[in-house]
Formats: structure tokens, C-alpha cells, sequence
């Protein structure tokens, strides 16, 4: 296994802290890099019975745009990531989910980040409270589950975690629905 031989925090921020880190590895070559150290993330696909998903919209500055996403939020530390989701869903949508099943789980940026994204999708949903963030414009877009995965396959969708979770779940979809 690689050594961690440094590690130099040089940005301690609201979402992720940023460090400088000199790993050795097994074969004895040194080498530096900057790590984004991020408590992970959950996003969740709400699926209706009837074969409708609910996506949101929201502007992202990175991206200068608006992106077509699930809903989605951080991990406070040691946050269990399916509660997070739900609780995101609610927060996000206005939706309570009866059911929740993981779809994926994996890193957004392995070269320089420890972000882990664990993906869900929420069936047996019923109306809840929606509680945006002070900083958060978020609007909510209905479509059939077939029309998001066109969505994907035409470059609309261009978030990965949302991308990712709508091809996995629309190639088990059948599963999803006969399942407890």
C-alpha cells in the first residue's frame, strides 16, 4: 500500500477542505498531489408507478448553466447515505419515498478527490414538504422513465450521477416494479 509521507490542508471550505499530500509508493517513487477531501454525496431517482421519474433543474455556476439532475445533496460526516437521500428527495421535491433501493455507488473524480456518490432509487412516493435550501432555485421537471433515458442518449442530461442512475435503473426497471 501506498505511505501518506505529508499532508498540507491549504483550504478548509463549506463543502470540501483541499490538500496538499506526498504519497509513496510501493516501489519506493515519491510522488505530490493535491486531494479535494469531500464527505461524499447521495442522489436519489424518484420512480412513480406508473413508469414517471421526477428530475430537477438547477443553475450550476461551474457549469454555467442549467442542469437536468435527480436530487441529490452532501453527507454531513458519518451520515448514512440512504437517509440523506431521502431526506434530499423531500427536501428538494416534495416527495416521501415508501421505498428506497441502492442502484450504485462510486467516485466522482478518483484522480483528485474522495468523494463517494451513493445513488438511489425511491418508489411508493407520496406528497411531502418541499424545504429548499436559502440557496438553492430548483424546479422539478415529470417525465416517463423512457423520455429521461432519450434525455441521456441526446446529451440533455449531462450530469454523470443522473446519467448513470437512469441507464441502471431503466435496464432493471421491470425488476424494480414486481420486488419488495
Amino acid at each position: 500500500m501506498p505511505k501518506l509521507l505529508s499532508h498540507n490542508q491549504f483550504h478548509q471550505g463549506r463543502v470540501f477542505n483541499v490538500a496538499h499530500d506526498v504519497i509513496e509508493l510501493e516501489s519506493g517513487l515519491q510522488i505530490a498531489i493535491d486531494v479535494v477531501y469531500h464527505n461524499g454525496g447521495a442522489a436519489v431517482l424518484p420512480l412513480f408507478d406508473n413508469g414517471d421519474v421526477l428530475l430537477i433543474q438547477q443553475y450550476r455556476h461551474p457549469a454555467n448553466q442549467v442542469l437536468t439532475e435527480i436530487p441529490a445533496g452532501r453527507l454531513e460526516p458519518g451520515e448514512d447515505p440512504q437517509l440523506a437521500a431521502l431526506r434530499e428527495l423531500e427536501e428538494e421535491t416534495g416527495w416521501r419515498a415508501g421505498k428506497i433501493k441502492p442502484v450504485t455507488q462510486f467516485y466522482a473524480l478518483p484522480g483528485y478527490s474522495t468523494e463517494v456518490l451513493y445513488c438511489f432509487v425511491a418508489t411508493e412516493l407520496t406528497p411531502g414538504t418541499k424545504q429548499l435550501d436559502h440557496d438553492e432555485e430548483i424546479h422539478t421537471l415529470r417525465v416517463p422513465l423512457t423520455e429521461a433515458v432519450a434525455m441521456v442518449e441526446r446529451g440533455e442530461i449531462k450530469d454523470a450521477k443522473t446519467m448513470m442512475t437512469l441507464l441502471l435503473v431503466a435496464r432493471n426497471h421491470k425488476g424494480l416494479r414486481t420486488e419488495d
